[in-house]
């Protein structure tokens, strides 16, 4: 399932990387990557900026959504799950370098000559807010904000050496993977750091690069500890061709939970080290001007101090079919393995289909999702030391540009788990007193205006 980065939708996450609006139309992105294949990254009015300094423009943008919720603590239908009205504001701030800009022309009529840098990047902010108006106790207490920034940035990009960097943090009410149904705020950052090579004439590139994960629960209560993942690698990158692009990428990590509190009331560490290690080897090919293939495969293997662990085959492909610049449908599967919150890991197959078609001011995206999703080495106190889910993500999406900086956004979502695993609950004094069904079905529709500058 895609990340659940919000409560809700990701109608303007796209601003950060989003298509400009020309004419009253809005133009999709021209590429699509593992980042953004999600249509809500491909379509959304980006507002004409304003220029901060020559080369660097500036974008905001506003949003106001109203909807219904069936299932907002993704509770399972035995549980009488609590759903709400909902009213979500948000805001976007989005900074870029731009080498050009086509619409700023000189007095003389002229366009000023492009901006040579050293630096290239780009920054975005989003928050979101959260109202339900419901008079349930939990709900009308419950106002979850999410935050969202990333950077990346790249120094002396077009020289034999380069510095690459990578910023990402997220606090969110969800959790990513599904591992628990309760609600609670957690912050997770991601940084990376590469150090490029690309030799002068030459078609390939090395990169050594580091990554830093720590994500760490505001409610202790859940007895998780924080955790702090870092990871070190070697990429090698291969332009073959103009239609063909080739890649490999060996990593090796140090994973573990982070300071103290990593044992429940049994003494039972919920997270414990591992040191994985993943091999991948993949190429990106244009198969014809409409169609474009990519394919990975590899190993990636993990053992753990306390419980189970993994060694196994990763494989991928996506088939990407785009009869216009605004037009395309994208097919993929996926099967990985990932280090898990309150788990040891969890092995993940995924298919999934995306469509996104513009028809002059209307954009039409959406698209359904399929994981059948393994979790193993989970400390007995939480349930089952093994859990297996079975997960469908589907939404639809309408988005009508009224103007350069206006848009009216619909979008529909439904989520299922199915499981047959439990959550233990205990009382006060460590005893088990019942369990906690971990399925659930929601349904969340909203509607919206995005105002964007």
């Amino acid at each position: 399932m895609i990340m659940k980065l919000f409560t809700g939708s990701l109608v303007a996450l796209t601003l950060f990387v989003g298509g400009r609006a020309f004419a009253q139309e809005a133009v999709v992105a021209e590429t699509l990557t593992r980042s953004n294949y999600d249509a809500s990254a491909l379509a959304i009015t980006d507002g004409h900026g304003y220029e901060v300094t020559r080369g660097v423009i500036l974008h905001t943008a506003v949003g106001l959504e109203a909807g219904g919720d069936t299932n907002v603590f993704e509770q399972a239908p035995s549980e009488n799950p609590s759903g709400s009205p909902i009213m979500r504001q948000s805001g976007t701030l989005r900074i870029e370098t731009d080498e050009s800009r086509d619409d700023l022309v000189l007095p003389d009529g002229s366009l000023p000559d492009p901006v040579s840098r050293d630096f290239r990047g780009s920054a975005a902010f989003r928050a979101s807010y959260e109202e339900f108006l419901n008079g349930n106790g939990a709900l009308s207490s419950y106002h979850p904000i999410a935050l969202y920034g990333i950077a990346d940035a790249i120094a002396n990009p077009d020289g034999e050496w380069g510095l690459v960097f990578h910023e990402r943090f997220v606090r969110d009410t969800r959790s990513f993977s599904l591992e628990d149904n309760f609600p609670t705020s957690r912050d997770d950052n991601r940084f990376y750091v590469g150090v490029r090579y690309r030799p002068d004439g030459h078609s390939f590139s090395d990169t050594l690069h580091y990554e830093n994960w720590f994500t760490t629960f505001e409610d202790t209560t859940t007895g998780i500890p924080p955790r702090l993942n870092s990871m070190v690698g070697l990429m090698h990158e291969w332009v073959a061709s103009d239609r063909l692009h080739v890649y490999g990428d060996a990593s090796y990590g140090i994973f573990g939970p982070f300071g103290d509190g990593n044992s429940n009331i049994f003494g039972e560490g919920f997270k414990t080290k591992s040191h994985p290690l993943r091999l991948v080897a993949g190429a990106a090919y244009e198969l014809s001007p409409e169609l474009t293939l990519k394919v990975h495969a590899g190993y990636a293997h993990a053992s753990y101090e306390l419980r189970e662990g993994y060694s196994a085959p990763i494989a991928g492909a996506e088939l990407g079919y785009h009869w216009s610049e605004t037009g395309r449908l994208i097919g993929m599967y996926d099967y990985d393995h990932y280090d898990a919150e309150s788990a040891n890991f969890y092995a993940d197959h995924l298919v999934a289909l995306k469509y996104v078609q513009q028809i002059r001011y209307l954009i039409l995206d959406g698209g359904p999702e399929f994981r059948w999703r393994h979790f193993g080495g989970g400390p007995m106190t939480l349930g089952p030391t093994d859990r297996d889910d079975f997960l469908v993500d589907a939404r639809a999406r309408a988005q009508v540009v009224l103007a350069n900086r206006f848009s009216l956004v619909g979008q529909y979502v439904f989520s299922i788990d199915h499981t047959n695993w439990d959550h233990n609950l205990y009382d006060g004094m460590g005893d088990l007193v019942g369990l906690d069904p971990a399925k659930f079905v929601r349904h969340e529709i909203t509607l919206g205006i995005w105002v964007a500058y």
